[in-house]
């Protein structure tokens, strides 16, 4: 039954990622930030449970900006779980000479996660400052 709910759990990622269904969630935006911009976590899929102990990539899609320190922050509750400073580049660039944005996916490995339910929620940073939340995403395991 664990090997089932593990191999669900990775064809939701795959199916998310590779058919760039990655709003899951609504979409958070900042009333008083950048209206353009915004953040959406893809993984986990909300109301998501799973058998523990394990290990789980929470993921979350940045669109609508070009410059700008960047960061994404995953939350557990209000509790920071960990961030991550550049988006995912599935493709090197052995030039040298393209400039990757800010905007994409950001990924973070959530490590021994605890019993429980979790609500799960990815916060875009620029320069210092919150910009936009996602929706939140409960997780059970």
């Amino acid at each position: 039954m664990k090997t089932n709910r593990k191999l669900h759990l990775w064809a939701v990622l795959m199916v998310t990622w590779v058919l760039g269904v990655s709003y899951v969630q609504a979409q958070g935006e900042d009333p008083g930030g950048d209206s353009s911009a915004r953040i959406a976590l893809a993984s986990p899929p909300d109301g998501l449970t799973l058998v523990g102990p394990l290990s789980l990539p929470l993921i979350a899609e940045v669109e609508g900006l070009s410059s700008g320190d960047v960061s994404v922050e995953f939350l557990n509750g209000e509790m920071s779980l960990g961030r991550v400073d550049s988006p995912f580049s599935v493709l090197p660039d052995p030039t040298g000479q393209l400039e990757a944005g800010p905007s994409g996916i950001y990924s973070w490995t959530w490590q021994q996660i605890p019993a429980g339910i979790h609500e799960i929620r990815a916060v875009l940073w620029r320069d210092g400052s919150p910009l936009a939340r996602s929706a939140p995403s409960t997780l059970e395991i």
